[in-house]
């Protein structure tokens, strides 16, 4: 084939931890470690495995979401970079991954430490203490002419 990209797939070993670190709605939060095996690189990571009744659907619309909400704010940093905002001021998504074990569809994200502030919800919570976080809502509904909104930030 011309003009086409191999990808290859590196073995990795993912060690879950059997504490709940936490959960939402639809899954249960863990904590694991990710080991490339070729590379000999680990990543802390948190995986999350569906509640009971729940659903691959659900799983790959959260990949889908992940994908949008990166794409707008990329576009919505290049905007700030356009008109001259401060480069400390900035948003960025980690990327989610999707992966199957045991026959179930779960998500794993990087784990970022830290202690974690609600800026806003699905149903009408705004906390105004960092005016960016409501800009990037605004400007997702703006770009998109109000198709998505991106919020639960």
């Amino acid at each position: 084939m011309e003009n086409c990209t191999n990808y290859y797939k590196d073995k990795v070993t993912i060690e879950v931890d059997t504490k709940l670190l936490g959960q939402g709605t639809f899954s249960l939060a863990y904590n694991c470690n990710l080991t490339v095996l070729k590379q000999k690189a680990e990543f802390k990571m948190v995986l999350k495995r569906p509640k009971i009744g729940k659903n691959k659907k659900y799983f790959l619309q959260s990949i889908k979401k992940n994908l949008i909400t990166i794409s707008l704010s990329r576009e919505f940093n290049r905007a700030l970079a356009e008109f001259g905002i401060n480069k400390c001021e900035r948003i960025y998504f980690t990327r989610v991954l999707y992966l199957t074990l045991d026959g179930k569809g779960h998500l794993l994200e990087s784990y970022i430490p830290g202690n974690f502030v609600k800026y806003s919800n699905n149903d009408g919570y705004v906390n105004e203490s960092v005016s960016l976080m409501s800009a990037f809502s605004h400007f997702t509904y703006d770009f998109t002419e109000g198709e998505v909104m991106v919020v639960d930030l």
